[in-house]
């Protein structure tokens, strides 16, 4: 491979750099690119004219193709989809072919391209007829694709000989699941928990979550609003205390009898330098009435005191 090239899709300004393999990793995947395929890889099916066919499970093809390239190391682009014909038959029945083009690109710009085909007869629903028809012709292009890069991908398979001989080969069994190697919830909570910190420990989720922002609204520190000078302000106190030190306009005997209006008394009694408490038990209704209409009119301020 060449130390750094653009080719293919890749090339241009807007196209991403191509970054080649060093010379021990050529070595490694031409090497491994070699290699045939063991019968636990190859599956069988059903042919045209009671026929026996050979063929790669498409998952099989991705996983050795991440495992030889690396899973940053390939990529595939649809380059073209069609639908080749929808039929539709008796009761409304369809029949569906599609066509589709896929490039596999490697990192360093190397890329191969097939057709894959696929097709659906008699259904009902249109919709499952399309979904099916696109994902097999998707499939099948890429497995296409990928066996032109060596045996390993696949491409073996196609070697009828290889095909004979291979049923002769014992298939070698899986071995059973390792508890440890599966990728749990806790796994998945731990990566979760890694990305959001960036590395730095935070308190244990759900049972110690409650405990931390306990702890953080005690060890918060009072955030003190300071007040602008001269500016008016009602102080909050409790109800005994503000019974004993309301003040308001007027003079209580002069309000009792009646004489005069409170804004009258206000004004005569030089404001509130010369307030005095004021029992509003004394009250009558008349008098109150004309308390409020006097307020309504001139609006003296009315201070507590602290």
């Amino acid at each position: 491979f060449p130390n750094q090239q653009a080719r293919g899709e890749f090339g241009g300004q807007d196209g991403p750099l191509c970054v080649a393999f060093d010379t021990d990793e050529s070595i490694r995947i031409q090497r491994l690119l070699r290699q045939k395929l063991g019968p636990e890889h190859v599956s069988t099916r059903q042919g045209m004219g009671g026929t026996r066919l050979s063929y790669i499970e498409g998952w099989r093809i991705i996983s050795i193709a991440n495992e030889i390239f690396g899973f940053n190391g390939w990529r595939s682009s649809i380059q073209n989809m069609a639908i080749d014909f929808m039929d539709m038959g008796e009761g409304g029945r369809l029949s569906v072919g599609a066509s589709c083009v896929v490039r596999i690109t490697l990192r360093d710009g190397t890329y191969r391209e097939d057709v894959g085909y696929g097709m659906i007869e008699n259904v009902k629903s249109k919709g499952q007829a399309l979904e099916k028809v696109k994902k097999e012709a998707t499939t099948d292009a890429l497995k296409r694709a990928m066996r032109q890069f060596g045996n390993v991908l696949g491409n073996c398979v196609y070697d009828k000989e290889y095909v004979k001989s291979l049923v002769q080969v014992q298939k070698q069994t899986r071995g059973r699941i390792q508890e440890s190697s599966l990728y749990r919830y806790t796994d998945l909570e731990e990566t979760q928990r890694v990305n959001q910190s960036d590395g730095a420990p935070r308190p244990q989720a759900i049972e110690g979550q409650q405990a931390s922002n306990n702890q953080v609204q005690q060890t918060a520190m009072p955030v003190s609003v300071q007040r602008p000078p001269n500016q008016n302000h009602i102080q909050a106190v409790n109800t005994d205390e503000a019974a004993k030190h309301r003040r308001v306009v007027g003079q209580q005997a002069r309000i009792a009898t009646g004489s005069g209006s409170p804004n009258e008394i206000f004004q005569q009694s030089g404001g509130m330098d010369e307030v005095s408490d004021f029992d509003m038990d004394v009250l009558d209704d008349e008098g109150m009435l004309d308390m409020m209409a006097d307020l309504e009119t001139d609006r003296p301020i009315i201070h507590e005191s602290p």
